[in-house]
């Protein structure tokens, strides 16, 4: 008989991206399944503003940005938005936005704990079968649920794939991204360009056609320090903060052509394993312990 696993034992989740960053959630991992590899947690909540870059991806890559705004939330504490955000991000084929939600319902992460929404959500996740983590929730979810709560799974399964498989949600993602394409087809035709805390972030990145800055830490760009006497350091300090405010209050220019290499980098993983008719089977019957854990 395997042990039953002790309900506070927990793996830890953490998932990131180039421009969003990860949502720290648990999921009770039982005995008998391999977990997940521990990755270093992000803090829930942080100082630093969070950047989503909503005019440089709110057309090609809407999935993207709902996903960066869903975390934010989240992270933040407002998780009716943080949901809501989620599933519009889901409804773009996101699998990170999918396997989220997934946790968050197994879990009963500020929601009520529902094992079989969850599963439903893990499933379609793990929809194309290329990320190692994802198979394995999904695996550890599926032999920790009864009987009953799988069979609900599927059928909420194929509810949801209407919405939500690859099917639908990634093709519509996709032809959004070649719509915006053929619309900003010329490299020649502006920019896009940013102000305050993005304009900061989007030089440091990279973005506005310049080096990255060096800066360590991500000041607000309205706030100026006193200087204190008149020691180097202090005006060093002080003109270095001072460069960032006008940087934020002049904005900088996103070339189309660099929004384009961006894009391209970011949908490459965004559709990463996508054949564009990969769908979701009926959840299969697995090895189940013994006993299963209380939800």
């Amino acid at each position: 008989m395997v042990k039953k696993p002790p309900m506070h034992k927990f793996v830890t989740i953490l998932r990131s991206s180039l421009l969003a960053w990860p949502a720290v959630l648990v999921l009770t991992a039982p005995a008998a399944a391999a977990p997940p590899p521990p990755r270093t947690p992000a803090p829930v909540s942080s100082k630093t503003p969070k950047i989503c870059f909503g005019a440089l991806f709110s057309g090609p890559l809407p999935g993207k940005l709902d996903y960066c705004l869903g975390m934010r939330d989240w992270n933040q504490g407002h998780y009716d938005g943080g949901l809501s955000f989620l599933k519009l991000a889901a409804g773009w084929g996101n699998k990170n936005a999918q396997y989220t939600l997934g946790l968050i319902y197994y879990g009963g992460h500020h929601v009520p704990a529902n094992p079989a929404l969850g599963l439903a959500w893990l499933t379609l996740a793990n929809e194309r079968h290329d990320d190692a983590q994802i198979a394995q929730v999904q695996h550890s979810a599926s032999l920790w649920v009864t009987p009953a709560q799988r069979q609900q799974a599927t059928r909420l399964v194929h509810q949801m794939q209407s919405t939500y498989s690859d099917k639908v949600a990634a093709t519509r993602a996709w032809q959004r991204l070649q719509h915006w394409r053929s619309r900003h087809s010329d490299f020649n035709s502006g920019c896009v360009r940013l102000h305050g805390p993005a304009a900061i972030a989007a030089r440091r990145m990279g973005l506005a056609g310049e080096p990255p800055l060096a800066i360590q830490t991500a000041l607000h760009p309205y706030t100026v320090i006193s200087v204190m006497g008149d020691s180097a350091k202090n005006l060093m300090k002080a003109k270095k903060e001072i460069r960032q405010y006008e940087i934020a209050r002049s904005g900088v220019c996103v070339t189309i052509q660099m929004q384009h290499h961006v894009t391209r980098q970011l949908a490459s993983r965004y559709f990463a394993g996508w054949g564009g008719t990969v769908t979701v089977g009926p959840l299969q019957q697995v090895s189940q312990p013994t006993s299963h854990p209380e939800h």
